[in-house]
């Protein structure tokens, strides 16, 4: 019969095994029979754990032995009831060890003695959840998720690294394959005796070290942490910078304006070209060089990096020189120097602390965390955007095993994190995860964010910002206070307004860098648990957002994502890069990740690239806006803002031209970095999309004015006509002959002679008047119809009653003067005919100038009769003699308009200039 293990770690009823079967359910390393594949392992264990127990084991016993407190749960046991079973199996510690509870592993440290009670009572799941907890999941028919927690068995506690002698581990399934390797690895069976159990949803794992102090038995604890330890796992450094783009001013596209003098507490950023170089004591480590402290970098040599790694032409936009750099053009009136990016940096000296925490945040989740900077930046063409950034305090860090200089790198980080003297918690990753997805909300969007805790309030310099349960107009208290900071009372509350009324996100954007403490991923398992980490971290997601497969989104979208959002150019050393719409985040391993990338290169390099390219987004909101703002309805008949349109193409234009950067570095992993953030955010879309939608404005610009042009050209045609018509001559010649020959059979000769002259006047007069509506439309004001022809042809039948009135008012016209005995004579009739051409214009044009032209509007605030009263009555006094003539036709032209308005005016006058449609509703 197989050997047992050490009865005092194991993690089942040892005693019962030697009754149960010959075969135990678990496998020794040393077994000659342990098969040599970790999949014909993982077999073999699973189905002895199937044969193991009998009928000499009752139900609970059997499952507590096969699942311990998850085997209880199977069976339908609450919490209490299990407790009271599991101390009949398991007597509870008289003065349990204590247990340092990480956020994805628990850990314990005891002695020889009490191994096997603490780490069964340290399995015991907690209840604090009422919806998650194992209570909720028993009630529901659910087995809970295990507690996973790893237990060292020492014979010192101060001395763990000489002291330690076994190591056990119970966890999920989850991590079966990687332990079925490690039992079957050359190199760690040499170092001890390894044992494997499976169960139907827990695995239970023990190393019995052969040499307690060796330096294998550090290097197998550092390994075992670096593969099961993730979100708990605590952090070196941490560098968070927040941009919230505050939005353009839509009225007229003007900044809002920075407090000044005395109030402003805020200093502008300069550079210098030539920056000297001043190194501190500090040497920089490179490979041998581990035991030198952490290199901190001054302001200058931040700059002096910055500075080198751009390209001279986009240093101009992204720093505010000393001395502009300005490039002499071939002509004087051209300018063709590139406008800064502005930096006004808010000044901390006044202020004793810049702590800053989380209110409504579990105690166990809160963090050490400083407000390092917060700045505006202002791009020329009207974009502000607010940035602020939040660093961890590193303060203490030498105090700690996993920060410490002479520790972190090596095997022996892991030390500390037994040691509940120092607050592990505070530094594991899932606490700073927590951090950043908190801060960057914006503003809240569902109820169920409180519910959730996916919403806290904020505490900055003794003062609490908080998000009001069910607040759903609330904005984030830190943001609304910088920029209360940085602008004058007025323009903050408009840009507030703007910030709650036209942001288009909710949540800020976030280029965020978390240094993990321990060794990078060493084996498969730890790498694809390493992606799955960082599939959460890229999203701003925590790891209580996951689901029971440890991912918040599916496997599958995050694989077929990760082409286009991972930069994966030094995984091999632990470092990711990736990229969305909403972040930039960066995880990694070893001392330049703590020393160089999060200190220095993300929050200043990185995050720069990050900084134009939302310059570059915002700019082309900005563009969309105005360009749907400017272009007119199909059917507006307004003046067409031709000249803002033409001025946008401009501002288009010039920061195509000057601003638009495809490439800002000649570093590879520069332009790489800088052209995925640019795909993700789809700049090059948005540019498509605002240049397309310009160029096709330009075009209908240019299909209008064409359109002028050839009415113009026909009004010109009508003029060139009417002007043939005018003289007595040409009625005779074109119109009047014609007449007269065809009415001589019809009408007494004693009437013909004026009455076919009036007639001819009506047809000069109606063509007149199609001029004036051509002009209009030359001028640019449509009709409410798609098309003036069609618009024609649908109103055919008022355009017959709008000649043949007329013609019938002017034969009754010259009844009335044959009886009447008025003279006629060519002068009288050409002043006939300019009068009624005024007239009309006059009356039309009125309406048209009525929103602007003060005296035009006192004139139509007069009734209609009024107007045409004075027109006839100062006509009157230049011919007494046609008085009777002109009110006559007078009166019958305005009673044909009358009766035709509700049909005509749609089609000649505007919606504005409804002349006769009031009258006609007030006299018929």
């Amino acid at each position: 019969m197989a050997q047992k293990p050490p009865a005092n770690c194991s993690g089942y009823l040892a005693e019962e095994d030697s009754k149960a079967s010959d075969k135990p359910p678990y496998f020794r390393s040393t077994d000659e029979s342990i098969p040599k594949s970790p999949f014909r392992l993982e077999q073999e264990l699973l189905r002895r754990t199937q044969q193991a127990g009998g009928s000499h084991l009752d139900q609970a016993k059997d499952a507590f032995r096969k699942d311990h407190w998850l085997g209880l749960a199977q069976l339908g046991m609450n919490l209490e009831k299990a407790s009271r079973k599991v101390a009949g199996f398991v007597p509870r510690p008289d003065a349990p060890a204590p247990v340092l509870e990480l956020d994805d592993l628990a850990l314990l440290v005891t002695n020889d003695s009490n191994c096997q009670q603490d780490k069964i009572w340290a399995l015991k799941p907690p209840d604090n959840d009422p919806l998650g907890g194992f209570d909720a999941q028993v009630f529901h028919g659910k087995v809970p998720n295990p507690r996973p927690v790893l237990v060292l068995v020492t014979q010192d506690q101060n001395d763990l690294l000489n002291s330690t002698t076994q190591l056990s581990y119970t966890g999920s399934l989850h991590y079966r394959r990687f332990f079925c390797e490690l039992m079957l690895n050359h190199r760690w069976r040499s170092v001890g005796e390894m044992y494997l159990q499976l169960g139907r949803h827990t695995l239970d794992f023990q190393m019995v070290f052969c040499n307690a102090g060796s330096r294998n038995t550090s290097r197998f604890i550092s390994m075992l942490l670096s593969t099961v330890l993730w979100s708990g796992r605590p952090l070196r450094h941490y560098s968070a910078t927040f941009f919230c783009p505050i939005p353009i001013r839509k009225e007229n596209g003007k900044q809002y304006q920075l407090l000044d003098g005395q109030h402003a507490k805020f200093k502008p950023k300069v550079f210098n070209r030539q920056l000297p170089i001043t190194t501190s004591n500090n040497k920089i480590a490179t490979g041998g060089d581990q035991n030198h402290k952490y290199h901190s970098y001054n302001e200058k040599e931040i700059d002096a990096q910055v500075l080198s790694y751009f390209s001279p032409r986009i240093r101009e936009q992204l720093f505010n020189f000393v001395e502009p750099l300005i490039r002499p053009s071939k002509t004087k009136k051209t300018d063709s120097k590139i406008l800064p990016i502005e930096e006004h940096r808010y000044d901390f000296s006044p202020m004793g602390t810049k702590g800053i925490s989380l209110i409504d945040c579990d105690s166990s989740k809160q963090v050490d965390a400083i407000l390092e900077n917060v700045s505006l930046y202002r791009h020329h063409l009207g974009q502000d955007i607010l940035a602020f950034r939040i660093t961890m305090n590193l303060q203490q860090e030498d105090e700690k095993s996993w920060m410490n200089c002479n520790s972190a790198d090596g095997d022996r980080w892991w030390i500390d994190l037994f040691k509940n003297a120092q607050p592990t918690s505070h530094y594991q990753l899932e606490s700073w995860l927590n951090l950043t997805r908190l801060f960057r909300v914006l503003y809240p969007t569902f109820t169920e964010q409180w519910k959730e805790k996916k919403i806290s309030g904020i505490r900055w310099e003794n003062e609490d910002y908080p998000f009001p349960e069910g607040n759903m107009g609330k904005l984030n208290g830190l943001v609304e206070s910088f920029v209360r900071k940085f602008y004058t009372e007025t323009d903050a509350k408009q840009a507030l307004k703007a910030l709650r009324e036209d942001s288009r996100d909710d949540r800020m954007f976030v280029s965020v860098a978390y240094a993990l403490a321990g060794e990078a991923p060493p084996n498969e398992c730890a790498k694809a648990e390493y992606r799955r980490l960082f599939d959460i971290a890229l999203h701003i997601d925590r790891q209580q957002d996951a689901g029971t497969n440890g991912t918040v989104y599916d496997p599958g979208f995050n694989r077929e994502n990760a082409q286009q959002q991972i930069y994966n150019r030094w995984e091999h050393l632990g470092t990711l890069y990736g990229l969305t719409d909403h972040s930039t985040v960066c995880t990694g391993f070893g001392r330049v990740m703590r020393e160089k990338i999060t200190a220095c290169d993300i929050p200043h390099i990185y995050s720069r690239l990050t900084l134009i390219n939302l310059s570059y987004k915002s700019l082309f909101h900005y563009f969309e806006y105005k360009i749907s703002e400017l272009t007119p309805e199909p059917t507006s008949r307004g003046k067409y803002s031709y000249q803002r349109l033409k001025r946008l193409r401009d501002h288009f234009m010039v920061f195509t031209n000057r601003y638009w950067f495809h490439d800002v570095t000649e570093q590879q992993q520069g332009k790489d970095i800088y052209r995925m953030q640019s795909q993700q955010l789809g700049l090059r879309k948005l540019y498509n999309q605002i240049q397309e939608e310009i160029e096709k404005t330009h075009e209908y610009d240019q299909s209008c004015l064409r359109d002028r042009l050839s009415c113009m050209g026909i009004f010109f045609s009508f003029i060139s006509l009417f002007m043939g018509f005018v003289n007595s001559s040409g009625l005779r010649e074109n119109i009047a002959s014609p007449l007269m020959a065809w009415a001589t059979p019809i009408l007494p000769g004693s009437f013909l002679t004026q009455a076919i002259f009036f007639m001819s006047v009506s047809i000069a007069l109606l063509l007149a008047i199609l001029a004036i509506h051509l002009f209009i439309l030359a001028l640019g004001i449509k009709t409410e119809e798609e098309n003036y022809y069609s618009a024609i042809k649908k109103h055919k039948k008022a355009l017959i009653g709008i000649f043949f009135l007329p013609m019938l008012a002017t034969l009754t016209a010259g009844f009335l003067a044959e009886i009447g005995k008025a003279p006629f004579d060519d002068q009288l009739l050409l002043l006939y005919l300019v009068f009624g051409s005024a007239i009309y214009m006059l009356m039309l044009f009125f309406q048209l100038l009525k929103s602007s032209d003060p005296v035009s509007t006192k004139l139509l605030s007069c009734p209609l009769a009024a107007k045409v009263g004075v027109g006839m009555l100062v006509f009157l006094l230049l011919s007494q003699q046609l008085a009777l003539t002109l009110v006559v036709v007078g009166i019958a032209y305005l009673l044909a308009y009358m009766l035709l308005a509700s049909r005509l005016t749609p089609l000649f006058l505007p919606p504005s200039c409804h002349i006769f449609t009031p009258w006609k509703n007030k006299w018929f």
